[in-house]
Formats: C-alpha cells, structure tokens, sequence
C-alpha cells in the first residue's frame, strides 16, 4: 500500500491513526468548526481517532474524543458524498507486532470529557480578540459576541485540577501512556503535557471576556442578523457544537472580510506558534516521524 491507498475497512489494523478531511459540506451541522479549525492549523485536517477493529456484534469501531466525550463509535465503509454521515480521512499507521497497549490506553479514558475542539476554538477566539480592531457595527457585535462566548466559556471549564485534553491530544496521550516504545514522534518538538483550558489564557490577561444580558444579546444577535448570521441565544446556551458552530461561524465572517486581512493572516501565523505545545489533527496528518501514511478512507461516520 502506498500514501495515496484508497483502503476498504478490513485493510485496517487496530491501532491506526485516522484523521478526518474537514467536511465543508452544507450538509455537515458544523462545517464552519471544520473551517476553522482547518484555517488555525493551516490544513485540511480537523479532526483524529483511533481504529479500534471489527468486534463480532458491533461492527468496525473508532474511538475518538468528541464533545460527549470520549467514546466508541460504530463505522462503514461508505462511498456516497451526499451521505450526511461520509467523511475522508487519511489512515496513518505504526508499525508494531500489537497495537493492543495503544487501544486499551485510549479506552481507560471512555466516559470523560475532554473538549478538544473547545480548545482550538477559544485559541482562535482569543488570538483574534487580542488584535481586532472593530471597523463598524457588524465588527463590534462579532466581538461583544466572541466575548461572551469566552465569559461563559470561562465559567464552565476553567476549573483547578481539571484534565482537559487539547485538539488531538487524546491520540497522542493514548500511544504516550501505552509505553515509551510507542509515544508518537512529533516533528514540531517534544509531546508536551496535557494542557489544561485553565491555562490557555495566561497570556492574554488583558482580555476581558463579557457576559451579555438578554436585552444586549437581543441586541447583538440582531446586528448580526443583518448580515445573514443568524445565531439564536439558545445556540448559546449549551456548551456543545452549537455553542463552537456559532462562534466559529461568527469568527469566519470577520476573517473572510478583506477590511481584516491583515488579522487573518496574524492569527494564522500565531496559531501555528503553538504547535509545539499541543497535537493538532495537522500533526496527525503530517508531523509524526513514526506514523506511516498507508492510504485514505471514505467512512460512515457519527449519527
């Protein structure tokens, strides 16, 4: 097999990285997560699992952290585009004898809630923050609403003695605790500790996150409105992909404006500052000096 492989599911072997295409598809409930996610990593990638193998009542499983946190998920072999649940993802592997250290580290961790795509996110959020300069109304609402996200984001997860597991960090922590002989050889630096969200924000102490009333998040949503975001507060409520959707959908309109090119291109290169300090899907895909690129897949993946 080569890097350029189509691969069926019984090629696989338990134990291989799958790294997910972002999925830009109008079909897709997150598709501007995917966009950003892709545009702070200067990638096509946006998301990592583990092939776990074909259990006998089951099906083919991969394990992966989402935000209902860690857990197996049911796949197939699937090559219909307008299937909501298709996706591509490259297979990167590890040449071992057994792979069965790897599985049953990543599956010590099922049940808990890692936020992984909250952390990129809130980075993308923060970075921007720090160097918007509003040019009108849309701009100022875009910021008082990236604030509040940030405000709320705040309160929930910022909580001492807390693991919560940075944007693939749950792949390389499950090859990490396996054993030395298997931790992944990342090119950007050493594997870094688990960071936690608490520490995320340390270098922009002079933000000052917001919490918006109903009557000024009435306000705001309104504005945005008017540019065809239509965000609800109940979008705002929760602190799942509706909650990242809307912010990244927020933070993709003020970037995709030629008024903020300049920002765009800043935060771009700040993200990518902080690739040696956690593993992105990027890294995954293409920064690991002993995972193998054996192929691509089309899978049925999610709900």
């Amino acid at each position: 097999m080569t890097g350029d492989s189509k691969l069926t599911l019984d090629q696989l072997v338990p134990g291989d990285v799958l790294v997910m295409v972002g999925d830009l598809r109008k079909s897709n409930p997150t598709r501007y997560l995917d966009k950003l996610i892709m545009l702070l990593t200067d990638s096509d990638a946006c998301h990592g699992a583990i092939y776990v193998g074909k259990d006998a009542s089951t099906g083919h499983q991969l394990i992966d952290d989402a935000l209902n946190g860690v857990g197996l998920r049911k796949i197939a072999d699937d090559d219909n585009t307008s299937d909501p649940r298709f996706g591509r993802w490259y297979v990167r592997r590890m040449h071992k004898p057994s792979l069965q250290p790897v599985i049953q580290a990543a599956e010590s961790y099922a049940g808990h809630s890692t936020y992984d795509k909250l952390w990129l996110v809130m980075l993308g959020v923060l970075l921007a923050i720090k160097d918007l300069a509003p040019k009108n109304a849309v701009d100022k609402a875009i910021l008082k609403l990236l604030k509040h996200v940030l405000y709320r984001v705040n309160q929930a997860f910022h909580k001492k003695d807390s693991d919560y597991f940075v944007c693939s960090q749950y792949v390389a922590t499950a090859f990490k605790d396996a054993g030395p002989e298997f931790t992944l050889e990342i090119e950007s630096g050493q594997l870094s500790q688990v960071t936690s969200l608490l520490e995320l924000d340390t270098g922009f102490q002079a933000i000052q996150p917001e919490l918006l009333d109903t009557t000024s998040l009435d306000a705001t949503l309104s504005t945005l409105q008017q540019v065809d975001l239509d965000i609800s507060a109940s979008q705002l409520e929760g602190y799942g992909n509706e909650l990242l959707e809307a912010a990244a959908r927020a933070l993709l309109h003020l970037l995709d404006n030629q008024d903020h090119k300049a920002l765009k291109e800043a935060l771009v290169s700040q993200a990518g500052g902080y690739s040696s300090a956690f593993v992105t899907p990027a890294c995954l895909k293409d920064g690991c000096k002993n995972l193998e690129a054996v192929g691509t897949i089309t899978l049925g993946y999610g709900e």
